[in-house]
């Protein structure tokens, strides 16, 4: 026997209330993973053609969550779309081509304005313009848009997210968020 409507509203709206938490995990990893990288290494030097663009002069003023929180309140994306960027970001570090280096504070600013841009423009409505993002992002329409192509062409247009990715990258943000917080207790 199906599932009622009382049933199915339940479910959706627990589904929506878990997206509303996804920002909180997901900053606080890309905190950690860019101070590890940073510590790490010296700053990389246009490792790889795709790199190279997204290699800012000057590390991000912001921390990675405080800069995810920046790009979330001023376009009005959905919190769904921060995993669907980790996917898009995941996909760069594990194609053999383009080979993506750890995120550091350098290209992080540049690298998560782009892949968020991608998701909401392949996902959301209403989309908002290049000139916002990159008034958000604090980087020129004219960078914005080579750093746009650049991921597009890496990622070889494919910006399709199956429903089990997208709950793959969701269980892999919320564990790494786990791992993190029993690790700095």
């Amino acid at each position: 026997m199906g599932r009622n409507v009382f049933e199915s509203v339940a479910e959706l709206e627990a589904a929506a209330a878990a997206q509303e938490s996804l920002p909180g995990p997901m900053g606080r990893v890309l905190d950690m993973a860019v101070s590890r990288s940073d510590a790490l290494a010296a700053r990389p030097r246009g490792r790889c053609c795709l790199c190279a663009p997204f290699e800012g002069n000057r590390p991000c003023p912001l921390p990675p969550s405080e800069y995810l929180q920046r790009i979330l309140f001023y376009t009005k994306c959905s919190p769904a779309l921060c995993v669907i960027a980790l996917v898009y970001l995941q996909r760069l570090k594990d194609s053999g081509h383009h080979r993506l280096p750890a995120l550091t504070s350098f290209n992080i600013q540049r690298m998560l304005l782009t892949s968020m841009m991608i998701a909401h423009k392949f996902l959301d409505e209403p989309v908002s313009p290049n000139a916002q993002w990159a008034l958000v992002g604090d980087i020129s329409v004219k960078e914005l848009n080579r750093l746009e192509l650049k991921m597009l062409w890496a990622l070889q247009f494919s910006l399709k997210v199956s429903h089990a990715e997208y709950l793959n990258c969701r269980a892999a943000l919320e564990a790494a968020d786990q791992s993190a917080s029993a690790s700095g207790s």
